[in-house]
């Protein structure tokens, strides 16, 4: 598989390496420089789980995809996503991206996802927007900027258990 990804780099022809999935629009800030604000975000017209599932089926081999929303961490089914797409070995990377507000949450559902799926290297990305009055200030929440740190925090420690993430 290496070998194919490899040529992939040096021979533009074929299916993509990589791939960004916008799971959500739901999202528990309201940023002002998202392309989602100001919108209805309990109206995302996100995929069913069986919706998502049959994509998932459906992909090529990746060399990594992108799980981003709005918040990809406050979909209820995100564990059962990811663990279809390491099951499927549709991607040997899968990179999240989150806000990292709801920490407790957040740290949560990585363990679980990194103790799940052992076979995939999981990268949780994190937003920073500046310091912490600016951070704030662009997140549209007092207090997102210390949360944020809290979660990379915890991503460290959890860092230590899981050569996966």
């Amino acid at each position: 598989m290496q070998k194919f990804f490899l040529s992939r780099i040096f021979n533009k022809a074929g299916p993509p390496l990589h791939l960004i999935w916008f799971l959500t629009a739901k999202c528990n800030l309201a940023c002002y420089h998202c392309f989602y604000y100001p919108r209805d975000l309990d109206n995302s017209n996100e995929l069913s789980f069986e919706e998502a599932q049959k994509v998932i089926l459906k992909l090529p081999s990746l060399l990594s995809i992108s799980l981003t929303g709005g918040e990809p961490f406050l979909r209820e089914d995100l564990f059962e996503i990811i663990k279809l797409l390491s099951k499927k070995n549709v991607a040997k990377n899968i990179v999240l991206f989150s806000n990292g507000f709801d920490t407790e949450d957040i740290l949560k559902i990585t363990e679980k996802i990194v103790s799940s799926c052992l076979k995939t290297n999981i990268f949780i990305g994190i937003s920073i927007d500046g310091f912490e009055e600016e951070h704030d200030k662009y997140r549209n929440k007092k207090g997102s900027y210390r949360r944020a740190i809290s979660t990379l925090e915890g991503l460290k420690k959890l860092e230590n258990n899981f050569s996966n993430l």
